[in-house]
């Protein structure tokens, strides 16, 4: 304690108060009740927010056309622990709709409006992902693309 008394003469009266108060918090927090055994160790509990966010390097295409559309590269990140689900907001799309992730082929269910695309039980952080459309012959050129990643609960 002489220490801190021995530094703080130049600090004007409220910082020197406050000091004081903080010091004497801190020891009153570490002594340990009467009669209770020391381990040394002090416990912190903190809360992180989850945050899943995925976004574009460019807006989605808003004229499609039949055959392969490409929707360029987005970027996801999810600090979920238990995982995180990557979906794609679509308008109804006709049978024979793909999607591309990576060049790994996903079918779009008939009468939906949103895909499944990933799915992980992991955190994913700063991944980078291509994405890529295939419509069929009698599809729509319309679609209001939507990409979104939701942490698993």
């Amino acid at each position: 304690m002489q220490w801190a008394r021995s530094n703080v003469s130049g600090l004007p009266s409220r910082c020197k108060a406050l000091l004081g108060i903080v010091m004497l918090t801190a020891a009153f927090v570490m002594e340990p009740a009467s009669g209770e055994q020391t381990s040394g160790k002090i416990g912190v509990r903190t809360t992180v927010p989850v945050i899943c966010r995925a976004k574009t390097e460019a807006s989605f295409p808003t004229l499609l056309h039949n055959g392969h559309n490409d929707l360029g590269h987005a970027e996801a990140y999810c600090n979920a622990y238990r995982g995180y689900r990557l979906i794609l907001q679509h308008g109804v799309v006709p049978d024979g709709t793909l999607l591309l992730v990576d060049n790994r082929v996903i079918p779009a269910t008939s009468g939906t409006t949103q895909t499944l695309l990933e799915e992980g039980n992991r955190p994913l952080y700063h991944e980078r992902r291509h994405l890529g459309l295939v419509l069929p012959g009698n599809g729509s050129a319309h679609l209001g693309l939507r990409l979104l990643l939701q942490p698993l609960n």
